[in-house]
């Protein structure tokens, strides 16, 4: 039995043959495949909507309250924001035109671009941005 364990242990630590087959040809970037779409499948036309494939929802609709990673990806799509990051890390302003800061760095006070406003029109003011 001693010898039988022996030999399986050394069995076990012996390295593979080396493999004779030729590594895959690459078929280029995912971005340059185009895949027919399904049978049955219809690309949507109406512009007002916005399909997105997610395996969840957002968890809250409210930003403060959200704790699901999926609640964040969403969340960057639909609301605006203050400063917005860009792809190569950079910080740049989207709602506000400018940032004055107090001396003592307590205050700060942002201007609003003009241009923003809701998706009805209906222009956005600082008091649509204060929180009680």
């Amino acid at each position: 039995m001693t010898l039988l364990s022996f030999l399986f242990l050394i069995t076990a630590c012996e390295s593979p043959p080396p493999s004779t087959e030729e590594p895959p040809t690459p078929v280029g970037r995912v971005e340059d495949i185009s895949l027919p779409p399904e049978p049955g499948f219809e690309i949507p036309t109406d512009v007002s909507d916005l399909w997105v494939g997610w395996t969840n929802g957002p968890d809250d609709p409210n930003p403060f309250r959200a704790q699901w990673a999926e609640s964040f990806e969403i969340f960057d799509l639909v609301y605006s924001t203050l400063y917005r990051q860009l792809p190569d890390g950079t910080i740049s302003p989207d709602l506000i035109a400018n940032t004055t800061v107090s001396e003592d760095q307590k205050h700060w006070t942002f201007t609003i671009h003009e241009r923003v406003s809701f998706h009805d029109g209906t222009p956005l003011t600082a008091d649509d941005a204060v929180f009680p």
